[in-house]
Protein backbone atom coordinates (compact mmCIF):
# COMPACT_ATOMS: atom_id res chain seq x y z
CA UNK A 1 0.00 0.00 0.00
CA UNK A 2 1.32 3.28 -0.86
CA UNK A 3 0.39 4.78 2.93
CA UNK A 4 -0.37 3.11 5.93
CA UNK A 5 0.31 3.70 9.68
CA UNK A 6 2.54 0.68 10.86
CA UNK A 7 2.92 1.31 14.73
CA UNK A 8 1.33 3.73 17.14
CA UNK A 9 1.18 4.34 20.68
CA UNK A 10 -0.84 5.53 23.71
CA UNK A 11 -0.68 7.09 26.87
CA UNK A 12 -3.97 7.86 29.04
CA UNK A 13 -1.26 9.63 31.55
CA UNK A 14 0.57 11.93 29.23
CA UNK A 15 -1.64 12.59 26.30
CA UNK A 16 1.47 14.44 24.40
CA UNK A 17 3.68 11.30 24.20
CA UNK A 18 3.50 9.19 20.97
CA UNK A 19 5.66 7.09 19.33
CA UNK A 20 4.06 6.64 15.46
CA UNK A 21 5.68 4.94 12.60
CA UNK A 22 4.01 5.85 9.03
CA UNK A 23 4.70 3.98 5.71
CA UNK A 24 4.22 7.21 2.86
CA UNK A 25 5.22 6.52 -0.65
CA UNK A 26 7.72 3.59 0.10
CA UNK A 27 9.22 5.60 2.81
CA UNK A 28 9.08 5.39 6.63
CA UNK A 29 8.62 8.07 8.58
CA UNK A 30 8.73 7.88 12.47
CA UNK A 31 7.41 10.80 15.35
CA UNK A 32 8.27 11.48 18.68
CA UNK A 33 5.84 13.13 20.93
CA UNK A 34 6.77 13.91 24.34
CA UNK A 35 6.15 16.55 26.57
CA UNK A 36 6.14 20.01 24.52
CA UNK A 37 8.38 18.82 21.84
CA UNK A 38 8.33 16.41 18.36
CA UNK A 39 10.67 15.09 15.96
CA UNK A 40 10.13 13.65 12.93
CA UNK A 41 12.54 11.41 11.02
CA UNK A 42 12.46 9.59 7.55
CA UNK A 43 14.94 6.55 5.72
CA UNK A 44 13.92 4.20 3.22
CA UNK A 45 12.66 4.41 -0.40
CA UNK A 46 10.79 2.09 -2.48
CA UNK A 47 9.64 -0.16 0.72
CA UNK A 48 6.19 -0.42 -0.72
CA UNK A 49 7.45 -3.06 -3.52
CA UNK A 50 5.82 -6.18 -2.13
CA UNK A 51 8.88 -7.67 -0.64
CA UNK A 52 9.46 -8.56 2.98
CA UNK A 53 11.49 -5.78 4.39
CA UNK A 54 12.99 -5.60 8.16
CA UNK A 55 13.53 -2.19 10.07
CA UNK A 56 14.47 -1.70 13.86
CA UNK A 57 14.50 1.56 15.59
CA UNK A 58 17.03 1.60 18.85
CA UNK A 59 16.98 4.48 21.68
CA UNK A 60 19.55 4.54 24.11
CA UNK A 61 19.20 7.69 26.36
CA UNK A 62 19.35 10.75 24.13
CA UNK A 63 20.86 8.36 21.18
CA UNK A 64 18.41 7.40 18.40
CA UNK A 65 19.14 4.76 15.81
CA UNK A 66 17.49 3.78 12.12
CA UNK A 67 18.14 0.66 10.63
CA UNK A 68 16.70 -0.67 7.16
CA UNK A 69 17.18 -4.22 6.01
CA UNK A 70 19.77 -5.36 8.35
CA UNK A 71 21.50 -2.48 7.55
CA UNK A 72 22.44 0.74 9.77
CA UNK A 73 20.88 4.30 7.65
CA UNK A 74 20.95 7.06 10.70
CA UNK A 75 21.72 8.05 14.23
CA UNK A 76 20.37 11.06 15.75
CA UNK A 77 20.75 12.80 19.04
CA UNK A 78 17.56 13.70 20.71
CA UNK A 79 17.66 17.32 22.98
CA UNK A 80 18.20 15.28 26.64
CA UNK A 81 19.55 11.60 27.75
CA UNK A 82 16.57 11.49 29.81
CA UNK A 83 13.66 11.55 27.43
CA UNK A 84 10.71 9.14 28.85
CA UNK A 85 7.88 8.01 26.96
CA UNK A 86 4.88 7.17 28.31
CA UNK A 87 2.74 4.30 26.98
CA UNK A 88 -0.57 2.28 27.68
CA UNK A 89 -1.36 1.11 24.73
CA UNK A 90 0.38 0.05 21.14
CA UNK A 91 -1.23 -0.71 18.24
CA UNK A 92 -0.14 -2.52 15.37
CA UNK A 93 -1.12 -1.63 11.07
CA UNK A 94 -3.93 1.54 12.43
CA UNK A 95 -4.10 4.64 14.41
CA UNK A 96 -4.91 5.06 17.87
CA UNK A 97 -5.43 8.86 17.40
CA UNK A 98 -7.81 9.58 14.39
CA UNK A 99 -7.29 13.16 15.12
CA UNK A 100 -4.89 15.13 12.92
CA UNK A 101 -2.41 16.86 15.06
CA UNK A 102 -1.22 20.07 14.27
CA UNK A 103 2.81 19.05 14.63
CA UNK A 104 2.57 16.51 11.68
CA UNK A 105 3.21 17.69 8.15
CA UNK A 106 -0.34 17.07 5.85
CA UNK A 107 1.05 14.04 4.51
CA UNK A 108 1.19 12.30 7.80
CA UNK A 109 -2.01 13.72 8.81
CA UNK A 110 -3.63 12.23 5.71
CA UNK A 111 -1.79 9.12 6.37
CA UNK A 112 -3.60 8.92 9.91
CA UNK A 113 -7.00 6.65 8.97
CA UNK A 114 -5.21 4.26 6.16
CA UNK A 115 -4.99 0.55 7.78
CA UNK A 116 -2.26 -1.03 6.76
CA UNK A 117 -2.47 -4.06 4.08
CA UNK A 118 -0.03 -6.48 3.79
CA UNK A 119 2.10 -8.76 5.77
CA UNK A 120 3.82 -8.26 9.21
CA UNK A 121 5.78 -11.16 10.18
CA UNK A 122 7.06 -9.64 13.63
CA UNK A 123 6.62 -7.08 15.79
CA UNK A 124 8.89 -6.82 18.92
CA UNK A 125 8.14 -3.55 21.15
CA UNK A 126 10.84 -3.79 23.80
CA UNK A 127 10.69 -7.55 23.67
CA UNK A 128 7.46 -7.55 23.88
CA UNK A 129 5.86 -9.71 20.92
CA UNK A 130 3.03 -6.82 19.99
CA UNK A 131 1.36 -9.38 17.18
CA UNK A 132 1.48 -12.56 19.23
CA UNK A 133 -0.12 -10.93 22.25
CA UNK A 134 -2.76 -8.88 20.08
CA UNK A 135 -6.10 -9.26 20.19
CA UNK A 136 -7.45 -10.84 16.70
CA UNK A 137 -11.34 -9.53 15.79
CA UNK A 138 -11.09 -11.48 12.61
CA UNK A 139 -9.68 -14.61 11.53
CA UNK A 140 -6.57 -15.40 10.37
CA UNK A 141 -5.89 -15.27 6.85
CA UNK A 142 -3.19 -17.73 5.26
CA UNK A 143 -0.52 -16.84 3.00
CA UNK A 144 -0.22 -18.41 -0.89
CA UNK A 145 3.68 -17.88 -0.02
CA UNK A 146 5.22 -20.16 2.94
CA UNK A 147 6.66 -18.24 5.33
CA UNK A 148 9.81 -20.08 5.49
CA UNK A 149 10.27 -19.02 1.22
CA UNK A 150 9.63 -15.26 2.37
CA UNK A 151 12.71 -15.74 4.90
CA UNK A 152 14.72 -17.02 2.20
CA UNK A 153 13.86 -14.25 -0.26
CA UNK A 154 14.53 -11.46 1.84
CA UNK A 155 17.63 -13.01 3.29
CA UNK A 156 18.89 -13.71 -0.76
CA UNK A 157 17.51 -10.21 -1.69
CA UNK A 158 19.38 -8.77 1.58
CA UNK A 159 22.50 -10.57 1.10
CA UNK A 160 23.29 -9.36 -2.61
CA UNK A 161 22.57 -5.21 -1.05
CA UNK A 162 24.78 -6.16 1.54
CA UNK A 163 27.94 -8.04 0.96
CA UNK A 164 29.23 -6.40 -2.98
CA UNK A 165 32.86 -5.82 -2.11
CA UNK A 166 35.35 -4.75 -4.51
CA UNK A 167 39.43 -4.83 -4.13
CA UNK A 168 41.25 -1.81 -5.21
CA UNK A 169 44.63 -3.74 -5.48
CA UNK A 170 47.28 -1.04 -6.01
CA UNK A 171 47.83 2.47 -4.49
CA UNK A 172 46.73 3.69 -8.26
CA UNK A 173 43.52 1.85 -8.55
CA UNK A 174 40.62 3.53 -9.70
CA UNK A 175 36.81 3.64 -10.82
CA UNK A 176 35.03 6.22 -12.20
CA UNK A 177 31.17 6.67 -12.11
CA UNK A 178 29.88 9.11 -14.72
CA UNK A 179 28.03 12.56 -14.41
CA UNK A 180 25.41 10.62 -16.45
CA UNK A 181 24.70 7.67 -13.65
CA UNK A 182 24.91 10.11 -11.05
CA UNK A 183 22.31 12.29 -12.44
CA UNK A 184 19.85 9.74 -11.96
CA UNK A 185 20.38 9.39 -8.51
CA UNK A 186 17.82 12.47 -7.86
CA UNK A 187 19.31 15.25 -5.12
CA UNK A 188 19.13 13.27 -1.96
CA UNK A 189 22.50 14.14 -0.38
CA UNK A 190 23.74 10.90 1.11
CA UNK A 191 26.74 9.07 0.68
CA UNK A 192 27.31 5.62 2.60
CA UNK A 193 29.69 2.36 2.19
CA UNK A 194 32.14 0.34 4.60
CA UNK A 195 35.73 -0.14 3.66
CA UNK A 196 38.75 -2.09 5.13
CA UNK A 197 42.47 -1.02 4.70
CA UNK A 198 46.05 -1.05 6.22
CA UNK A 199 47.02 2.58 4.80
CA UNK A 200 46.75 5.37 6.98
CA UNK A 201 46.61 7.72 4.86
CA UNK A 202 44.77 8.00 1.11
CA UNK A 203 41.79 9.00 -1.36
CA UNK A 204 38.61 7.31 -0.66
CA UNK A 205 36.10 9.45 -2.73
CA UNK A 206 36.66 12.21 -4.59
CA UNK A 207 33.15 14.38 -6.53
CA UNK A 208 35.30 16.29 -8.99
CA UNK A 209 35.87 17.05 -12.94
CA UNK A 210 38.97 18.20 -14.83
CA UNK A 211 37.07 21.11 -16.01
CA UNK A 212 37.55 24.41 -14.93
CA UNK A 213 34.33 25.82 -14.74
CA UNK A 214 33.13 26.23 -10.86
CA UNK A 215 31.27 22.91 -9.84
CA UNK A 216 30.48 21.84 -6.17
CA UNK A 217 33.24 19.52 -5.20
CA UNK A 218 33.68 17.02 -2.34
CA UNK A 219 36.25 14.37 -1.26
CA UNK A 220 36.31 11.84 1.58
CA UNK A 221 40.31 10.34 2.59
CA UNK A 222 41.86 8.71 5.27
CA UNK A 223 44.22 10.85 7.11
CA UNK A 224 46.31 9.53 9.79
CA UNK A 225 43.56 6.49 10.27
CA UNK A 226 40.85 8.95 11.10
CA UNK A 227 38.62 10.65 8.20
CA UNK A 228 38.22 13.77 6.60
CA UNK A 229 35.63 15.07 4.42
CA UNK A 230 36.39 17.78 2.79
CA UNK A 231 33.64 20.41 0.84
CA UNK A 232 34.42 23.21 -1.48
CA UNK A 233 31.39 25.34 -3.25
CA UNK A 234 32.54 28.63 -4.56
CA UNK A 235 35.38 29.05 -3.68
CA UNK A 236 34.86 28.19 -0.44
CA UNK A 237 36.54 25.19 1.29
CA UNK A 238 36.27 23.43 4.40
CA UNK A 239 37.01 20.56 5.58
CA UNK A 240 36.10 17.92 9.17
CA UNK A 241 37.76 15.44 10.81
CA UNK A 242 36.22 12.19 12.03
CA UNK A 243 36.23 11.78 15.57
CA UNK A 244 38.96 9.79 17.51
CA UNK A 245 38.26 6.27 18.49
CA UNK A 246 38.99 4.99 21.88
CA UNK A 247 41.84 3.28 23.16
CA UNK A 248 43.83 5.04 20.68
CA UNK A 249 42.49 2.95 17.56
CA UNK A 250 42.43 4.06 14.23
CA UNK A 251 40.40 2.94 11.37
CA UNK A 252 43.31 1.33 9.15
CA UNK A 253 43.26 -1.61 10.94
CA UNK A 254 41.73 -3.82 8.66
CA UNK A 255 37.91 -4.31 9.89
CA UNK A 256 35.67 -2.87 7.98
CA UNK A 257 33.91 0.21 9.33
CA UNK A 258 31.21 1.94 7.76
CA UNK A 259 30.81 5.34 6.36
CA UNK A 260 28.02 8.56 5.89
CA UNK A 261 27.88 11.84 4.84
CA UNK A 262 24.09 13.17 5.05
CA UNK A 263 22.33 16.22 5.16
CA UNK A 264 18.43 15.90 7.15
CA UNK A 265 17.22 18.21 4.86
CA UNK A 266 17.97 19.97 1.69
CA UNK A 267 20.45 22.71 2.76
CA UNK A 268 21.02 21.79 6.34
CA UNK A 269 24.68 20.77 7.63
CA UNK A 270 26.53 18.03 6.68
CA UNK A 271 26.68 15.25 9.17
CA UNK A 272 29.85 12.86 9.02
CA UNK A 273 29.03 9.47 10.56
CA UNK A 274 31.73 6.72 11.15
CA UNK A 275 31.04 3.80 13.21
CA UNK A 276 27.61 5.60 14.74
CA UNK A 277 30.25 8.47 15.71
CA UNK A 278 29.37 12.06 14.15
CA UNK A 279 30.75 14.99 13.52
CA UNK A 280 28.91 18.26 11.80
CA UNK A 281 30.06 20.98 9.10
CA UNK A 282 27.74 23.76 9.57
CA UNK A 283 29.62 26.08 7.15
CA UNK A 284 27.07 25.54 4.01
CA UNK A 285 23.26 25.89 5.51
CA UNK A 286 21.09 27.12 3.11
CA UNK A 287 23.01 26.02 0.25
CA UNK A 288 21.94 22.99 -1.80
CA UNK A 289 24.18 20.63 -2.50
CA UNK A 290 25.15 19.60 -6.40
CA UNK A 291 27.43 17.17 -6.88
CA UNK A 292 26.54 17.13 -11.03
CA UNK A 293 30.30 15.85 -11.47
CA UNK A 294 32.24 12.26 -11.71
CA UNK A 295 32.76 10.24 -8.91
CA UNK A 296 35.96 8.93 -8.33
CA UNK A 297 36.71 6.28 -5.89
CA UNK A 298 40.50 5.08 -4.43
CA UNK A 299 42.33 7.69 -6.59
CA UNK A 300 41.99 10.19 -8.82
CA UNK A 301 44.40 10.26 -12.16
CA UNK A 302 44.53 14.13 -13.11
CA UNK A 303 44.99 17.19 -10.56
CA UNK A 304 41.65 18.11 -8.77
CA UNK A 305 41.06 22.01 -9.68
CA UNK A 306 40.07 23.06 -6.12
CA UNK A 307 41.82 20.24 -4.38
CA UNK A 308 45.35 20.51 -5.21
CA UNK A 309 46.30 18.78 -1.89
CA UNK A 310 45.10 15.40 -3.21
CA UNK A 311 47.41 15.45 -5.57
CA UNK A 312 49.86 14.45 -2.43
CA UNK A 313 47.39 11.97 -1.00
CA UNK A 314 48.17 8.14 -1.76
CA UNK A 315 45.46 5.80 -3.98
CA UNK A 316 43.10 3.82 -1.68
CA UNK A 317 44.46 0.22 -0.70
CA UNK A 318 41.75 -2.43 0.48
CA UNK A 319 37.74 -3.12 0.23
CA UNK A 320 34.99 -0.74 -0.28
CA UNK A 321 31.65 -2.28 -0.15
CA UNK A 322 27.94 -1.13 0.07
CA UNK A 323 28.48 2.26 -1.76
CA UNK A 324 25.42 3.87 -1.55
CA UNK A 325 24.65 7.52 -3.54
CA UNK A 326 21.24 9.39 -2.10
CA UNK A 327 18.93 6.09 -1.55
CA UNK A 328 20.64 3.58 -4.85
CA UNK A 329 23.09 1.36 -4.26
CA UNK A 330 25.98 0.96 -6.92
CA UNK A 331 27.90 -2.02 -8.22
CA UNK A 332 31.33 -0.33 -8.54
CA UNK A 333 32.72 -3.04 -10.96
CA UNK A 334 29.42 -3.13 -13.45
CA UNK A 335 28.61 1.01 -13.17
CA UNK A 336 31.84 2.29 -12.95
CA UNK A 337 32.37 3.80 -16.88
CA UNK A 338 36.22 3.68 -16.22
CA UNK A 339 38.46 1.37 -13.92
CA UNK A 340 41.53 0.02 -13.28
CA UNK A 341 43.26 -2.58 -10.64
CA UNK A 342 40.16 -3.58 -9.24
CA UNK A 343 38.41 -7.11 -8.63
CA UNK A 344 35.47 -8.61 -7.26
CA UNK A 345 35.76 -9.65 -3.46
CA UNK A 346 37.73 -8.40 -0.48
CA UNK A 347 41.52 -10.28 -1.06
CA UNK A 348 43.27 -9.19 2.02
CA UNK A 349 47.15 -10.29 2.80
CA UNK A 350 48.13 -13.42 2.33
CA UNK A 351 50.08 -13.31 5.60
CA UNK A 352 48.49 -12.11 8.83
CA UNK A 353 49.97 -11.00 12.09
CA UNK A 354 48.83 -12.92 15.30
CA UNK A 355 50.11 -12.88 18.71
CA UNK A 356 52.70 -15.69 18.34
CA UNK A 357 54.29 -13.80 15.32
CA UNK A 358 56.64 -11.37 17.16
CA UNK A 359 58.35 -13.30 20.14
CA UNK A 360 59.38 -11.62 23.33
CA UNK A 361 56.57 -9.13 23.41
CA UNK A 362 57.65 -7.45 19.49
CA UNK A 363 55.02 -5.47 17.64
CA UNK A 364 53.96 -6.85 14.75
CA UNK A 365 53.52 -4.56 12.01
CA UNK A 366 50.92 -5.54 8.90
CA UNK A 367 51.78 -4.55 5.40
CA UNK A 368 49.64 -5.38 3.08
CA UNK A 369 51.67 -8.02 1.13
CA UNK A 370 54.17 -9.28 4.48
CA UNK A 371 54.40 -8.48 8.08
CA UNK A 372 57.52 -7.25 9.79
CA UNK A 373 58.48 -7.05 13.80
CA UNK A 374 59.29 -4.10 15.66
CA UNK A 375 61.59 -5.16 18.34
CA UNK A 376 63.06 -1.57 19.02
CA UNK A 377 61.34 -1.74 22.53
CA UNK A 378 62.57 -5.34 23.14
CA UNK A 379 66.28 -6.44 24.00
CA UNK A 380 65.76 -8.82 21.33
CA UNK A 381 66.70 -8.63 17.41
CA UNK A 382 66.28 -10.90 14.13
CA UNK A 383 63.23 -10.93 12.23
CA UNK A 384 61.13 -11.96 14.89
CA UNK A 385 62.25 -10.27 17.95
CA UNK A 386 63.87 -13.97 19.21
CA UNK A 387 67.41 -13.19 18.96
CA UNK A 388 69.45 -11.71 21.80
CA UNK A 389 70.33 -7.81 20.88
CA UNK A 390 73.79 -6.65 20.68
CA UNK A 391 75.66 -7.76 24.39
CA UNK A 392 78.09 -6.23 26.24
CA UNK A 393 79.92 -7.91 29.13
CA UNK A 394 80.89 -5.37 32.20
CA UNK A 395 83.27 -7.09 34.24
CA UNK A 396 84.99 -4.49 36.54
CA UNK A 397 83.21 -1.49 38.47
CA UNK A 398 85.72 0.90 35.60
CA UNK A 399 83.49 -0.89 32.86
CA UNK A 400 80.82 2.17 31.29
CA UNK A 401 79.92 2.83 27.91
CA UNK A 402 79.63 6.62 27.21
CA UNK A 403 77.96 8.97 24.53
CA UNK A 404 78.44 12.73 24.13
CA UNK A 405 75.57 14.08 21.85
CA UNK A 406 76.85 16.41 19.23
CA UNK A 407 76.24 20.13 20.16
CA UNK A 408 74.00 20.56 17.36
CA UNK A 409 72.00 17.92 17.94
CA UNK A 410 71.51 17.49 21.52
CA UNK A 411 67.61 16.65 22.14
CA UNK A 412 65.20 17.83 24.48
CA UNK A 413 62.45 15.35 25.03
CA UNK A 414 58.85 15.79 27.33
CA UNK A 415 58.84 11.75 27.47
CA UNK A 416 61.21 9.03 27.16
CA UNK A 417 60.89 5.29 26.49
CA UNK A 418 63.68 2.92 27.76
CA UNK A 419 64.37 -1.06 27.17
CA UNK A 420 66.84 -2.76 28.87
CA UNK A 421 67.68 -6.24 29.35
CA UNK A 422 70.38 -7.46 31.77
CA UNK A 423 71.46 -10.24 34.18
CA UNK A 424 73.98 -9.55 36.92
CA UNK A 425 74.84 -10.78 40.35
CA UNK A 426 75.13 -7.04 41.99
CA UNK A 427 72.83 -5.74 44.29
CA UNK A 428 73.52 -2.29 43.97
CA UNK A 429 74.45 -0.74 40.40
CA UNK A 430 74.01 2.02 37.75
CA UNK A 431 72.47 0.93 34.82
CA UNK A 432 72.14 3.76 32.78
CA UNK A 433 72.15 7.64 33.44
CA UNK A 434 71.70 10.62 31.40
CA UNK A 435 72.63 14.13 32.09
CA UNK A 436 72.41 17.09 30.94
CA UNK A 437 75.81 19.78 32.03
CA UNK A 438 73.66 23.14 31.02
CA UNK A 439 70.73 22.90 33.26
CA UNK A 440 71.68 19.80 35.28
CA UNK A 441 68.29 17.25 34.53
CA UNK A 442 69.54 13.93 34.95
CA UNK A 443 67.96 10.87 34.26
CA UNK A 444 69.37 7.51 36.26
CA UNK A 445 67.71 3.67 35.89
CA UNK A 446 69.51 1.92 38.85
CA UNK A 447 69.56 -1.66 41.21
CA UNK A 448 69.31 -0.66 44.66
CA UNK A 449 70.07 -4.17 47.76
CA UNK A 450 68.32 -5.39 44.18
CA UNK A 451 65.20 -3.62 43.56
CA UNK A 452 65.19 -1.66 40.24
Amino acid sequence: SERSVLLDTKSVKSPNHRILLLLIKGELELHLNFDDSHHAFNWGSNLNDNRIHSMRIKRRGEKLLLFLDGKWEHSYFLPSAKVVLNIDEIAAGHSLHPIASSHFTTRANSTLDEKFRGQMIKMLFNDYDVLKNAERRSPKHTSSVKMNELHERYKIRNRKAKYSPVTFEKNNSYALISDERLANIGNIYRISFKFRTLSSSSVLLVFSTNSSYTHDLASLELYNGRIRYTYSFNSRTESILSSALPDGQFLNDFKWHNILVHQKSLGSEHYLVVDNRSVVMDSFQGHTVNLDTHLYIGNVPFEVPGFLRLKDVPGFHGCISSLRIGNEYLDILNDATESSGIAKGCHGPNTRCSPKTCSNRGKCIQAWNSIKCDCSMTTYGGERCDSPGTTYVFDSSLSAIYYEYPQSIRPSTNQDQVAIGFRTRQATAVLLSVHCNVDGDFFTVFLVITFL
